[in-house]
């Protein structure tokens, strides 16, 4: 054990006796430090099921763990809730507690984590909320909270996290909206909220978040509009809305999101029409209509949209015709799945 290295995983064995009865197997993977034999890393992956510990974590095992930084405890289904003691580990920078499945609960002690930068519950499918505390993890930069079947709301106080950089939404079926002080997490460049499907609107504070590049909707059915001063995403560069089926219309300031490269509106049946301003797009590559089964038409400024690389048409069964000046297009391939193109042919 003396020769590890931070980048070593050893089974946690002999050196730490009292860690691995507290922990009941001697399975769980470790990473020590070379000079004073600290474990920095603790791992439940190689732990069987039937030596998982059932109940709450050891408090014991954590009064000896105080050196984390990084605390795996993925597929521990048995377990359901951490002690308040979690903040003695006051150096932990990411935990990991996706597919917890018996998790119900997380500790208001965890905003005492200064240093946590990951938090990941991911398929925690009995946790229903995050503790308010969240907001005074100062440093927090990725939170994973996809495939929850219960939780509503996100705290308010997660408007705090000045530090945030991604945070992962996917697939919480019964998320109604987000918090309105998500304007708060100024450093955001990405959130996913693939398929939460009861989600019918976005805050208004969201346009404030000056940084976020990247916006998934896909598969948010129940959402009904955009914020109609979307283009304040000055740095927005992928929009995702793809079986967003209640969208009735895309705001006209979609025009304005002058870094935009990816536009997925596919699938979208509720849209008649697009704003002429789709046409001031100058920096749009890829933009995908698969699907929006009664969009009649295409405004004529897509023309005029220089970059486009690809424009996927796939069963837009009532579109009547193409605007003029999309003949180049034809030419080069861009065009892909034109009902209009295959009836010529």
């Amino acid at each position: 054990m003396s020769e590890t290295t931070n980048n070593d995983w050893v089974m946690l064995t002999s050196p730490f006796p009292m860690i691995q009865s507290a922990l009941g197997s001697s399975k769980w993977m470790v990473v020590t430090d070379d000079k004073e034999m600290k474990i920095i890393k603790l791992s439940a992956c190689n732990v069987p099921e039937e030596e998982q510990f059932s109940g709450v974590f050891p408090a014991k095992a954590l009064t000896q763990l105080t050196n984390l930084t990084v605390m795996d405890l993925r597929k521990c289904r048995l377990m359901t809730a951490l002690p308040d003691s979690i903040a003695l580990v006051t150096s932990l920078k990411k935990l990991d507690l996706s597919r917890c499945e018996g998790l119900t609960v997380l500790p208001e002690s965890i905003g005492q984590l200064k240093d946590l930068t990951e938090l990941n519950v991911m398929d925690c499918n009995h946790l229903s909320a995050l503790p308010d505390s969240i907001g005074l993890c100062s440093n927090l930069r990725k939170l994973s909270v996809g495939g929850m079947k219960t939780m509503q709301y996100l705290p308010e106080s997660l408007g705090n996290c000045k530090k945030l950089e991604h945070i992962d939404l996917f697939k919480n079926r019964e998320l109604q909206r987000l918090p309105e002080s998500i304007g708060g997490c100024e450093s955001l460049v990405e959130i996913n909220l693939r398929g939460c499907k009861v989600l019918q609107y976005l805050p208004a504070s969201i346009v404030e978040l000056k940084n976020l590049r990247e916006l998934s909707l896909y598969k948010c059915v129940a959402l009904e509009r955009l914020p109609e001063d979307i283009d304040r995403l000055t740095a927005l560069e992928e929009l995702a809305l793809n079986k967003c089926q209640k969208l009735r219309s895309l705001p006209v300031a979609i025009g304005n999101l002058s870094k935009l490269t990816m536009l997925d509106i596919g699938r979208c049946k509720g849209l008649t029409a697009l704003p002429d301003e789709i046409g001031n797009l100058e920096r749009l590559r890829w933009l995908d209509l698969e699907k929006c089964k009664n969009l009649t038409f295409l405004p004529n400024s897509f023309a005029t949209l220089k970059s486009l690389k690809y424009l996927n048409l796939l069963k837009c069964q009532k579109l009547e015709y193409l605007p003029e000046g999309m003949e180049e297009m034809v030419k080069m391939g861009i065009i892909v799945n034109c009902p209009l193109l295959e009836n010529n042919d």
